[in-house]
C-alpha cells in the first residue's frame, strides 16, 4: 500500500482527491482542522483514511503531525503529497489591507512550504527506494499565470506556487523525487469566497468599487454553475503519479484554450482591454 499525504480534505478538490487515491488503494492522511469533518471522512473511508490536525500557518502541530506520520509509516515513508489546501477571494489591490495580504500568502504560499519542509524526511526515504514513484503535487491556479482584475491577492500567491514549485523541481531531482503543477481554473468547490459577509455587508462598499463588488458576486455564482467538478482535478492527480514521464505542469479549465492563449498567445495590453470592456460591462449592467 502507497501512502499519501494531502493537505485540506475536508471539502473540494482535497475531499475528491482522498476518495479517488483511496480508491487506487492509497492510505490517504488527510489534514482538517474541525474534528467532525475528520470523523465523517472516517467514517466514508474507513481505514484507508487517517486525519490529520493542522492549520498551514501553524508550524508546530504541521511538524507535531508529520512526525505522527513517520512513526505509522516507518521505512516505507510517502509516495505523494498533494499541497491542496489554500483560500481564495476577490480583493482590488488598492484597497486590500496589508494585514489580509500577509494571511493570504501565509496560507497559500507558507503553509505549502511548510508542509512540504517538514514531509521531505518520509519522502526521502520513499524515494531512496527507486524501484516506486515519488512525487510532490502541489495545487496552484490558472491565476497563477494569466492574472483577472480584482483577484491580485489570491493570483499573487500562485504565482508564487508556480516559481517555489519549479525551484522544488529541480532541486529535487538529485533524491529523485518530482514535482508537479496542477494549474486547476474555475472548480466547483468551497474554496468560492463571496464578496458580501453574513450580514449582508459588501467589501468595499464606501470606495469607487461599491457597485462592481456587489455585481461581481452574481458573475462568481455563474462562474460556480460552469465550473469542473472536482473529481475532474482529483483524477488528473492519480493520473500524474502513476504517469513515468508527467508535464511538469496541467493546466485544466473549462474552457482550456482560453487560459492558454492568455499565458502563451496574447499579448499584456489586448487582455487589459478586454478585462476592461468585461468589468465595465458588468459594472453597467
Amino acid at each position: 500500500m502507497k501512502n499519501a499525504v494531502i493537505t485540506g480534505v475536508s471539502s473540494g478538490i482535497g475531499l475528491a482527491t482522498a476518495r479517488e487515491l483511496a480508491k487506487a488503494g492509497f492510505k490517504v492522511f488527510g489534514s482538517v482542522r474541525k474534528k467532525e469533518d475528520a470523523l465523517r471522512l472516517k467514517e466514508e473511508l474507513g481505514d484507508s483514511y487517517e486525519p490529520l490536525f493542522f492549520d498551514l500557518t501553524d508550524d508546530q502541530a504541521i511538524a507535531a503531525e508529520a512526525a505522527r506520520v513517520g512513526q505509522l509509516v516507518g521505512a516505507q515513508g510517502i509516495q505523494l503529497l498533494v499541497n491542496n489546501g489554500g483560500i481564495s477571494g476577490g480583493d482590488a489591490i488598492m484597497h486590500v489591507s496589508i494585514e489580509y495580504m500577509k494571511y493570504i500568502y501565509d496560507v497559500n504560499t507558507l503553509g505549502m512550504l511548510r508542509v512540504s519542509q517538514a514531509f521531505f524526511p518520509l519522502l526521502k526515504i520513499s524515494s531512496a527506494n527507486r524501484t516506486v514513484q515519488t512525487k510532490i503535487v502541489n495545487i496552484s491556479s490558472g491565476a497563477g499565470r494569466a492574472v483577472r482584475p480584482y483577484l491580485g491577492p489570491y493570483a499573487a500567491t500562485k504565482h508564487a506556487v508556480e516559481a517555489i514549485s519549479d525551484a522544488m523541481r529541480r532541486e529535487l531531482m538529485r533524491y529523485g523525487i518530482d514535482v508537479i503543477i496542477i494549474e486547476p481554473g474555475p472548480i466547483q468547490t468551497e474554496i468560492w469566497n463571496k464578496n458580501k459577509s453574513k450580514d449582508g455587508v459588501y467589501k468595499y462598499q464606501d470606495t469607487d468599487y461599491a457597485v462592481l463588488f456587489q455585481k461581481i458576486d452574481k458573475g462568481v455564482e455563474q462562474m460556480e454553475h460552469n465550473a469542473l467538478p472536482a473529481e475532474k482535478v482529483a483524477q488528473l492527480i492519480l493520473k500524474a503519479y502513476t504517469k513515468t514521464k508527467p508535464d511538469s505542469r496541467y493546466l485544466i479549465a473549462p474552457s482550456r484554450w482560453m487560459f492558454w492563449l492568455a499565458i502563451h498567445v496574447l499579448p499584456d495590453r489586448f487582455l487589459d482591454r478586454m478585462f476592461k470592456k468585461q468589468f465595465d460591462k458588468i459594472e453597467n449592467s
